[in-house]
């Protein structure tokens, strides 16, 4: 009985603890947002600048790049890896978008687009058939229509998206004679930016491969 009584009380201590050292980082921002409300000056009509309209937005715009790369990272970390290409992925997307949105003509940036937006929409379209023809093919075993795995699908999907990927290079081909509008830049930065990103976690799993073997 007594046994039992101290389970039951490392249990609840271990939960304790663990949502006090969860709750603390929350507790850390409320402390510090009070702190500075308290402390932050006043207007000239008596408002506090702090609290203001004015100030929250201009925080949320100051913490708008890093709070999506956070979001990112919280991902790959979750998954128990690691990517330290973040901070040339933003480089290269701030770049690309301020070259394709101010710059008229061809230029090194839609030139960087049609290649990485070639790849990143091959690749995409590719993955999206073969988990769809992956459901399928799930379905038919459970029934008496199985199909014998071939290599005409993967060829088809293949096809569909290279077709995909030409598609957008001549999208981009089109556009770029002049400046690229906002929605077109939207798409195509994040693409290459994912393209950027996985060839360089490619290139840093093979080095490690290789030290390892």
């Amino acid at each position: 009985m007594l046994e039992a009584q101290e389970q039951a009380a490392t249990a609840r201590a271990r939960h304790l603890s663990t949502f006090l050292t969860v709750l603390k980082f929350y507790l850390g921002l409320i402390v510090l947002l009070i702190v500075s409300a308290l402390t932050s000056p006043h207007a000239a009509n008596g408002n506090n600048i702090f609290l203001s309209s004015a100030n929250i937005s201009d925080m949320f715009r100051q913490i708008a790049n890093v709070g999506v790369i956070s979001i990112g990272m919280t991902f790959v970390i979750v998954t128990a890896g690691i990517d330290l290409s973040v901070g040339a992925i933003m480089g290269l997307g701030s770049v690309l978008t301020a070259m394709l949105l101010t710059t008229d003509g061809s230029n090194r940036a839609v030139y960087a687009s049609l290649v990485l937006n070639a790849i990143a929409v091959f690749a995409i379209v590719l993955a999206l058939l073969n988990v769809v023809r992956g459901f399928m093919r799930t379905r038919d075993a459970q029934s008496n229509h199985a199909t014998h795995a071939s290599r005409t699908p993967l060829a088809i999907d293949a096809d569909i998206a290279l077709a995909a990927a030409a598609f957008a290079c001549a999208y981009i081909a089109l556009h770029g004679a002049h400046r690229m509008l906002l929605l077109a830049v939207l798409w195509i930065v994040p693409f290459a930016g994912l393209t950027r990103g996985v060839l360089t976690a490619g290139s840093s799993r093979a080095g490690t491969c290789s030290l390892s073997s």
